[in-house]
């Protein structure tokens, strides 16, 4: 089994890799447009995410966001701060804490297309795993960056 990878994997994962920073760049903007650092606005989107699930901790976080645990708590200590999110205690062990965000904060900010879907119709008439997905020209187009009035690009 050889361990070489052909161009065309180079190429695809080149894509691949394009298309989750151009998703990653979203997010930012849509952090920086609601006043929130992108760490905070990441961290309340996955909290929100957590909480279906039940209560989440700052160490479900931690994994989560893939941070050290003292940099979470930072990040809560700053959200709370705002009064974005809230630490709880356990009712029945209360060394144990969680985090809830906010009940008026519920409604956390989703950039316009960072779930990268572009409003299109994708009813791909195959069954395989790229069926209804964007192709990789489509997905370049939906998924761009749209420039930010005022803001100039860093030059090379």
């Amino acid at each position: 089994m050889s361990n070489s990878i052909s161009l065309v994997e180079f190429s695809a994962l080149a894509e691949f890799r394009y298309l989750i920073r151009v998703f990653l760049n979203r997010g930012e903007l849509a952090a920086r447009a609601a006043g929130l650092e992108p760490q905070q606005y990441l961290l309340m989107l996955m909290l929100r995410g957590l909480q279906a699930g039940g209560a989440s901790t700052i160490g479900d976080l931690a994994e989560r966001m893939q941070l050290r645990h003292n940099s979470v708590v930072e990040l809560v200590d700053r959200l709370e701060r705002r009064q974005l999110l809230r630490r709880e205690r356990s009712r029945i062990d209360r060394r144990r804490g969680g985090l809830a965000l906010d009940a008026a904060r519920r409604q956390v900010p989703v950039a316009a297309g960072a779930t990268a879907h572009c409003g299109a119709s994708h009813s791909g008439a195959g069954l395989g795993p790229r069926a209804g997905r964007c192709d990789s020209f489509h997905a370049r187009k939906c998924v761009a960056p749209r420039r930010i009035p005022g803001h100039k690009e860093p030059t090379e």
